[in-house]
């Protein structure tokens, strides 16, 4: 059970929160460069994110 479904279900949410960092990273690249006093704090960093909070109802 945990192969077939935890894990694929794990890959498949970790695969859809990349596609969405990546997204809002771009964003806010727009957005710092429209308004110089704006800074980032997500940053891609050895695969990972830093600067994102994930809030769940199922933490």
């Amino acid at each position: 059970f945990c192969t077939e479904r935890v894990q694929t279900r794990m890959f498949k949410t970790a695969t859809a929160i990349r596609e969405i960092c990546k997204i809002v990273q771009d964003i806010l690249k727009e957005v710092e460069l429209q308004e110089p006093r704006f800074i980032s704090s997500l940053v891609e960093c050895n695969g990972r994110f830093e600067g994102v909070e994930v809030i769940s109802p199922n933490e």
